[in-house]
């Protein structure tokens, strides 16, 4: 189950070949009109989103929150730098929720990753190509400055005993 935001000009409904029955926007928007839907709501997620966005309004918005992020992801990106980690991309061209780094020389993403597991900290392979060049690291959720020095810490631990 889950729940996506459409935006859609009307008048091009008529022209949109709909390529599955539950992506059928068409279907949706018709039934949205008559505030219903065209399959079971996935109710469990709705009030999930509801809370978040309670929660992200409580929090003063989404531009604190990006700044918040952005601040994390400039911790994690100084704190691998300094261990001689390099990110793949330049930090403006980069996301502040999710970044790409290269694996440190000689180390494997598996290896990185179960070393940091066993720490406490999850990180993301990478994909298609570079999946064995690269890991990613996301700033989400619940976590604090501290965090971000712990997972510092855990590199550096990592790299030291490699």
């Amino acid at each position: 189950p889950g729940v996506s935001f459409v935006i859609v000009r009307r008048d091009q409904l008529s022209a949109a070949i709909p390529r599955t029955l539950y992506l059928d926007v068409a279907t949706h928007c018709r039934e949205q009109d008559r505030r219903s839907t065209p399959f079971t709501q996935p109710v469990q997620v709705l009030y999930a989103l509801n809370q978040a966005l309670i929660e992200l309004g409580e929090q003063g918005g989404w531009q604190p929150r990006r700044e918040q992020y952005q601040r994390f992801s400039r911790k994690v990106r100084g704190g691998l730098l300094r261990l001689g980690i390099a990110p793949l991309l330049a930090e403006e061209e980069s996301s502040v929720v999710l970044s790409a780094y290269h694996l440190p020389n000689g180390m494997g993403y598996s290896a990185l990753h179960d070393a940091l597991k066993a720490r406490g900290f999850i990180i993301y392979a990478g994909q298609g190509g570079l999946a064995p060049k690269i890991f990613r690291i996301a700033v989400m959720g619940a976590i604090s400055s501290s965090d971000i020095d712990r997972l510092i810490d855990a590199f550096r631990a990592i790299l030291k005993a490699k």
